[in-house]
């Protein structure tokens, strides 16, 4: 039962971070677009590593391989 939590725990971090990762891109792309560089490429600096945290490093690294058990 542990595992389970642990395993939705790691889901819901890793969809928190993806979700806040798109939205930071998102923000960035909007910034650059509006006329303020440095922000925009701020927000797309820290979305790519947000991303990076959320689908590779907890959805692929923890989430998956626990799942499929490799």
């Amino acid at each position: 039962m542990q595992i389970l939590i642990e395993l939705l725990a790691y889901v819901l971090g890793a969809s928190a971070l993806t979700v806040l990762g798109l939205l930071a891109e998102y923000s960035g792309l909007q910034h650059l677009t509006g006329g303020e560089p440095v922000l925009g490429l701020w927000f797309a600096g820290f979305g790519v590593i947000m991303l990076y945290a959320g689908a590779y490093l907890l959805g692929y690294e923890k989430v998956l391989k626990r799942s499929v058990g490799a």
